[in-house]
C-alpha cells in the first residue's frame, strides 16, 4: 500500500488526485507574498510554496527574508488557507519553521548534509518533509538520506523531489536534465509520494507546461512550481517563474490527464 501524506484535511499520494504547490521562490514582502497566494488559489494551486531562507551561489545574491519571510507565508494561509511548504536550510532555524509552516522542504543542496537530516528526524519528527533530490545524486545516494530521516525518528510523513539533474548535454535549452526514468522507477520501489519541480528542470517558463504534463503522465503525486504574479521582479530564478494563467493551465492538464490515465 502507497504511503499518504496528510497535511490538515489535504492527502498526498496514495492515488489521491495529483497536488500543485506553487509561489515564488523567495518571499519579497507582505504585499506582493498575499497576491501571489491569493492568485495561487484562484488557479487551483493546493499548497503555498515560498522561500524564506534562501542557500544561493554567490554571497552577495539575496538571501531571503528569514523569520520576517516566514510571518508573510502564514499571513497569506491565514488569508487562504493554504497549508505552506518552505525549505529549511540549517538546524537553527527547525524550531522556528516548526512555528510557521506545514512542509518543511529539504532542498537539493542539502539532500546529503547528513546532519541536518539527523536533526529534522530528531526535532521534526512529527512535521510533513519533502526530500529533494541532489542534482547530481544517484537513487542509492537519495535512499540513502531517506534512511536518514526515517533512522533518526522522523514519522514517515516524507515525500520525494525529482528536480532534474545536471548532465553535461542539456547546456543551452535547460536548466537540468528532467528525469522522468527515476519518477517511474519510484512509483514501484518506494511507497512514498512523488513530487517533480520543473521549474528547476527547465530553468525557462516557456517549457514548465510541457514538463508539467509529461511528469504527470509518468506517474507523479504532485507538483512543486514556481509562479508569481509579475515574474520579472522576482528577486531570484525569474526566468522560470510562469504566471497565475498559466498555473491554472497546468491545473486543469494535471486533472485532465490524471483522470484518463486511471481508465
Amino acid at each position: 500500500m502507497r504511503t499518504k501524506v496528510k497535511v490538515g484535511d489535504l492527502e498526498i499520494g496514495g492515488g489521491s488526485e495529483p497536488v500543485i504547490m506553487a509561489g515564488p521562490c523567495s518571499v519579497a514582502g507582505e504585499t506582493e507574498m498575499l497576491e501571489i497566494a491569493v492568485a495561487a488559489k484562484v488557479a487551483g494551486a493546493n499548497i503555498l510554496r515560498g522561500g524564506a531562507y534562501k542557500p544561493r551561489t554567490r554571497p552577495e545574491s539575496f538571501q531571503g527574508l528569514g523569520e520576517d519571510g516566514l510571518k508573510c507565508l502564514a499571513d497569506a494561509r491565514q488569508v487562504t488557507g493554504l497549508p505552506i511548504i518552505s525549505e529549511v536550510t540549517a538546524e537553527k532555524y527547525i524550531d522556528t519553521m516548526k512555528e510557521y509552516v506545514d512542509i518543511l522542504q529539504i532542498g537539493s543542496r542539502n539532500m546529503q548534509n547528513y546532519e541536518l537530516l539527523k536533526s529534522i528526524g530528531k526535532y521534526a519528527s512529527n512535521v510533513p518533509v519533502m526530500l529533494k533530490r541532489g542534482m547530481t545524486a544517484t537513487k542509492e545516494e537519495l535512499m540513502g538520506a531517506l534512511d536518514y530521516l526515517i533512522h533518526h525518528g522522523h514519522n514517515d510523513q516524507i515525500m520525494i523531489c525529482e528536480r532534474g539533474v545536471r548532465t553535461s548535454v542539456n547546456q543551452g535549452y535547460s536548466r537540468n536534465v528532467l528525469d522522468l526514468n527515476i519518477v517511474s522507477d519510484l512509483k514501484k520501489s518506494v511507497s512514498y509520494p512523488i513530487i517533480v519541480d520543473p521549474s528547476h528542470a527547465a530553468g525557462r517558463a516557456d517549457m514548465i507546461t510541457d514538463l508539467s504534463r509529461a511528469a504527470i503522465a509518468a506517474g507523479a503525486d504532485g507538483l512543486i512550481i514556481e509562479m508569481h504574479t509579475k515574474p520579472a521582479k522576482a528577486l531570484s530564478d525569474a526566468a522560470q517563474h510562469i504566471t497565475p494563467n498559466v498555473l491554472e493551465t497546468i491545473v486543469r492538464n494535471t486533472q485532465d490527464i490524471y483522470h484518463a490515465i486511471r481508465r
